[in-house]
């Protein structure tokens, strides 16, 4: 599942992040690494962007760049 896919207040385990995104290097400096947790907080208007969380770190990526995430394992 993409993490774009996730809903409000829905979480998940970062599986991968596909080497065709472009924004790979920077989503690995906001600490969007496989095994970590991310969380969903708020999706704006159109759904883009949308912020999370991730570790203690508050992040709005645009949807395009956070499609390219899989993540497994979707809890609240």
């Amino acid at each position: 599942m993409k993490a774009s896919e996730l809903k409000e207040g829905e979480a998940g385990i970062i599986k991968n992040i596909e080497s065709a995104c472009i924004q790979k290097d920077k989503m690995i400096d906001f600490g969007i690494v496989n095994g970590a947790r991310i969380m969903i907080l708020k999706k704006l208007a159109f759904g883009d962007p949308i912020l999370i969380k991730i570790r203690e770190t508050l992040v709005a990526l645009r949807k395009k760049d956070l499609s390219c995430v899989n993540v497994e394992g979707v809890d609240e």
